[in-house]
């Protein structure tokens, strides 16, 4: 039988990025939490850590939260308080749908 495997969560794929032995309890004790503290996160990674879980994993924030730009759109995130590589990004693709209309 082939079973199809599920794309991974975010929590998931930042919890494989430590190493091949990496499990729930080495990232919580990176993070300076309790296993239980990152089960309560329920796969998702909140977006007040997310930078310190880009930072101690090497993934990007896209990859760990692919809904990170509605989140904090949602928040009313100023665009100068993003990363400087992404909101360069965005500005530019913003810059190209204004001259498209």
């Amino acid at each position: 039988m082939n079973e199809q495997s599920s794309p991974l969560t975010g929590l998931e794929a930042a919890i494989r990025a430590l190493d091949i032995k990496g499990t729930p309890a080495e990232l919580a004790r990176r993070l300076g939490l309790s296993r239980v503290a990152l089960y309560n996160w329920n796969g998702v990674i909140p977006l007040k850590r997310l930078a310190e879980v880009e930072r101690i994993t090497g993934l990007p924030r896209e990859i760990l939260r692919p809904d990170y730009l509605d989140a904090i759109k949602k928040l009313g995130v100023p665009m100068e308080a993003l990363r400087p590589s992404l909101a360069r990004k965005l500005s530019s693709r913003r810059k190209k749908v204004v001259a498209a209309e």
